[in-house]
């Protein structure tokens, strides 16, 4: 995790916790990528301990998601931990997911639950998010991005 500023979501039963910050200055068409990392908290504080599912979900509403040039990348590498050598390691999940942008401005919104109805997970469950930043993907026309896309791999890879 970066730095020692992050943002807490302790999941409720009751309702989502949500972050949401308006993203504006967007060029509709042009390609951008969202960063951000994930961990769980208690993993963090007590490392190999409990849970390493940091999972948030995220909505851009003025994006459309190229999931071929997406993907979320775990640090350290979990069969590193196994090594006897190797002392527990807090596990951190970085996200790279790439996006054309559909309008000039919209609302980027994290929450701790699955979708609007559904938890998804144990209450008091902490995760945190940490290094969110939106940046300019650069291609030169759809025929590039045709090509990245096709050589892309599907679904998410990890490292």
């Amino acid at each position: 995790i970066l730095g020692e500023c992050f943002a807490l979501f302790t999941r409720s039963a009751t309702a989502p916790n949500r972050l949401v910050q308006h993203v504006s200055g967007l060029t509709p068409g042009k390609c951008y990528t969202l960063t951000y990392c994930t961990a769980d908290y208690d993993d963090v504080c007590e490392p190999g301990k409990h849970s390493t599912d940091g999972r948030l979900t995220v909505n851009l509403d003025a994006a459309e998601i190229v999931p071929e040039l997406s993907f979320e990348w775990e640090v350290p590498d979990t069969s590193q931990i196994k090594k006897k050598d190797m002392p527990p390691h807090c596990i951190t999940v970085t996200y790279r997911t790439v996006f054309r942008a559909t309008k000039t401005d919209g609302d980027l919104e994290f929450s701790d639950w699955i979708d609007a109805s559904s938890p998804g997970g144990d209450q008091g469950r902490r995760r945190l998010l940490n290094y969110v930043s939106i940046k300019p993907y650069y291609v030169e026309n759809d025929d590039e991005l045709s090509q990245l896309k096709s050589i892309g791999k599907e679904g998410k890879v990890k490292r």
